[in-house]
């Protein structure tokens, strides 16, 4: 087992690491599979954070999770968030 980030869970970082060793769409989307299963959104994008690529998977894929929180290019969380005309939906 590898070296374990402080607040990232072992299986993120074992993904990121097999990731790293084999750089599959395959595995790609398994590990968005394994990340639905096992949730903690916050946790996979925090591993993920240095690949734009596998967050985008994330935001795609997670229910609920609106695209309009994050940078369509860099996938960096926007805020505040757009209110498109709702009360308060725009504040921190």
């Amino acid at each position: 087992m590898r070296p374990v980030e402080k607040g990232a869970s072992p299986i993120a970082m074992d993904s990121k690491a097999d990731l790293a060793t084999y750089p599959r769409d395959v595995l790609r989307r398994q590990i968005v599979r394994t990340a639905l299963e096992g949730g903690c959104f916050s946790i996979w994008m925090k591993v993920f954070a240095d690949d734009p690529m596998m967050r985008r998977l994330f935001i795609d894929n997670f229910p609920g999770t609106s695209q309009d929180c994050f940078n369509a290019a860099t996938t960096e969380i926007v805020s505040p968030r757009p209110s498109y005309g709702l009360t308060s939906s725009g504040k921190i």
